[in-house]
């Protein structure tokens, strides 16, 4: 019924058209349907294929539609369009219970010669009930005739404490550098589909559970094999890192967008309740002193401080020293909580009991 009335509303809205240069579709075509006519998934991303220098090679992907190319999109006349669909049924799904057709980012990798790499990551970040969960990176090293699926990431096999899965998360973007076009940045965040179906608590791989993680992913292999990234809020403010444990309630620190500055040669990406942050190599990122924006700060923020104290005590319980924290930060509505003098995973748990109340 939701669905319906919003379709209503959007039937009862202003069409906007420009005077002079009007938008023309360029497709993929409708498809006809009995119960609401003509319809097309939502385009997500748009990525120019950096070796085709007619810019007539162009991917998208699509909620719930996978991802297509066109050969002519730079057509002078629209109708001529063509779309092919590149991802309907890959073999790359063969065997795995969860899979995703819903793509939130779509990329290809700069400076690459004819049919280079292709990434895209399933699940759409937009946090509504038709935004579907990801299985993980769709990869393609033959510009999307071929397709591998990657379910998780390699830090258990590198020394860290285990390998994150990307099921039930969503991609919000991708950032390669141009000073080493090997390396590249996901920006993972939350899904919300995922979190009501509990797809994060039900995912492993090998026989093993994993723990799905939002956050920063960093690859120096073209996205062949990723990473999590290190987050810093400051000396000793670790929010994020492989070397750390963060309880179930914390679905890790969703990323919302990430960049690459190629003046600066400068990574910049976007976290949900924390601000803003920068890393030259994607590996390490540091919260960026002046942040874009008014009152994005620590105090503001009730997150950071909470997950800042996890971490620090799950590190100190490791390396068999004494915990020492300071006082909880959480919000209720604008009031701190009281009770929270009691450090450790009790507190957290209780913080998090706050925010729900």
């Amino acid at each position: 019924m939701l669905r319906l009335r919003g379709m209503q509303q959007v039937q009862l809205m202003p069409r906007l058209q420009s005077s002079d240069q009007p938008w023309q579709p360029l497709g993929p075509n409708q498809i006809v349907t009995s119960q609401f006519g003509d319809v097309t998934g939502r385009i997500t991303s748009i990525a120019i294929a950096p070796w085709d220098a007619s810019g007539n090679t162009v991917y998208v992907g699509s909620t719930g539609g996978g991802v297509w190319r066109s050969n002519n999109a730079a057509s002078s006349n629209p109708t001529t369009v063509t779309w092919q669909p590149l991802t309907d049924d890959p073999p790359a799904f063969s065997g795995i219970n969860i899979t995703s057709l819903s793509i939130g980012a779509v990329s290809v990798q700069p400076g690459s010669t004819a049919n280079g790499v292709v990434l895209a990551g399933t699940g759409d970040p937009n946090d509504v009930l038709d935004s579907y969960y990801g299985a993980g990176i769709l990869r393609s090293g033959d510009g999307g005739a071929t397709w591998t699926l990657i379910r998780q990431s390699s830090d258990g096999f590198s020394g860290g404490l285990t390998n994150y899965s990307f099921a039930g998360d969503a991609f919000a973007g991708f950032a390669w550098s141009t000073t080493n076009s090997s390396v590249v940045v996901a920006a993972v965040t939350d899904s919300y589909d995922g979190f009501i179906n509990n797809v994060n608590n039900m995912t492993s791989h090998g026989g093993a559970a994993n723990v799905a993680e939002a956050g920063l992913y960093y690859s120096t292999d073209a996205g062949k094999t990723w990473y999590l990234s290190t987050i810093e809020d400051g000396s000793n403010q670790v929010i994020q890192s492989s070397q750390t444990t963060l309880p179930s309630v914390f679905p890790g620190v969703p990323a919302t967008a990430v960049v690459w500055n190629p003046i600066r040669n400068m990574f910049y990406a976007a976290l949900e309740f924390h601000g803003y942050y920068q890393s030259p190599d994607g590996v390490t990122w540091t919260r960026m002193a002046n942040q874009p924006g008014a009152a994005l700060t620590t105090l503001n923020c009730p997150l950071i401080q909470a997950r800042m104290e996890q971490l620090l005590y799950d590190s100190s319980r490791r390396s068999g020293g004494a915990a020492n924290h300071r006082g909880y930060v959480c919000t209720n509505r604008g009031n701190k909580c009281s009770g929270l003098e009691q450090r450790g995973r009790g507190s957290v748990a209780g913080c998090m009991q706050c925010r729900s109340e």
